[in-house]
């Protein structure tokens, strides 16, 4: 299981579309999203950055990667 944050404003999550490092944008994709690896981290980042937005816990239990050596065209 993998755990994540990250930092929505009630409806779009915070990405971070350039490689500077610096969440730029909101996107509406949870995939989209700056991933912060511990909730302190999160929480830094949202008070320094003056922004109203939510903290959430992002909990990744199972994942699907066909295989594709099996699959036919």
């Amino acid at each position: 299981m993998k755990t994540f944050y990250v930092l929505w404003d009630g409806t779009h999550y915070l990405q971070n579309s350039f490689p500077d490092g610096y969440p730029n944008s909101y996107s509406e994709y949870l995939g989209d999203a700056e991933q912060f690896e511990s909730l302190c981290q999160a929480l830094e980042f949202m008070d320094s950055s003056g922004l109203q937005l939510e903290v959430l816990r992002v909990d990744i239990t199972s994942s699907y990667t066909p295989n594709l050596f099996t699959e036919k065209s």
